[in-house]
Parts: structure tokens; sequence; C-alpha cells
């Protein structure tokens, strides 16, 4: 296969997938030294603001139904990966406290906190793609269940 081939995603999380497209634009705006995105904000405070609506328009939710339907299901029709579904949950935990804590950041510490939170967002996102989702697509069980959803 070649190595810059993209990875064929099961139906069942196609739009999990496709939600993961606009969180990554965000986490790319988020961390330090990104290039201009047209039409979104390019100082500390204007991130922390886009990044806060983003959260209520889109993560919370894509968050909250990733652990009431995926996770439930992995943990059910993929035990064997146990340690991945687990890291999943952690990491929303810490991208909801990292999003929560934005608006006490102080001005000065914002521009590292933007970072901090942008290369979790990345490396989270990353994860659930190329490792999370393509196990557990395997797991004939574990889509069937997703299916039915």
């Amino acid at each position: 296969m070649p190595k810059n081939r993209p990875l064929r995603r099961h139906p069942a999380l196609i739009p999990y997938s496709r939600e993961h497209h606009p969180m990554l634009v965000l986490a790319q705006l988020l961390k330090a030294g990104s290039p201009p995105y047209r039409g979104l904000p390019t100082d500390a405070p204007g991130k922390r603001d886009y990044a806060l609506g983003e959260f209520r328009r889109l993560i919370q939710g894509h968050l909250e139904r990733e652990e009431r339907v995926l996770l439930p299901l992995a943990r059910e029709h993929a035990p064997a990966l146990r340690e991945l579904t687990e890291r999943v949950r952690r990491e929303h935990e810490q991208l909801r406290a990292q999003l929560e804590a934005l608006p006490t950041v102080p001005e000065a510490e914002l521009p590292a906190a933007l970072d901090a939170l942008g290369r979790l967002l990345e490396s989270h996102i990353r994860f659930e793609e190329r490792q999370w989702f393509q196990q557990l697509q395997a797991y004939e069980a574990f889509v069937d269940a997703l299916g039915k959803e």
C-alpha cells in the first residue's frame, strides 16, 4: 500500500471522521507560529474566543456523542482495545479541562495555553483517526452495533 494513501473509513464511522476536519483546522490555528487563516482571528484573545465558540458549536457535542455511543460500544464489542478506548476518554477530559480553563488564563500566558490546546487537539484527532478508529472498524460486532445506532 502506498505510504500516503488515505485510510478507508467504515461508513458507520464517517460522520465522526467528518467532524474532525474543522477541529483540525482549529488545532492548527491555535498552535504557535501558525499561518494566518482567512477570516479567522490572528491574535491570542481572538483565537481563545474562537476556540470557545467552536467548543460550544462542535467539539462539546462531538465528545459527548463519542462518549455516549462509541466508547460503550468499543468496551462491549472490542474489549481488546480497552487501553486505546481509555486513552480516548482521558484525552476528552483533558480537552474539556483545557478549553474550560481558557477564560481564566492570563493574557500573557494565553499563547502558550492555546499552543498546548492546539497540540493536544491535533494529537487526539490523529490518534483517533489513525489508531482507534482504524482498529475499531476491524471488529465486525462493533460496526454492526454502531450501524444500528
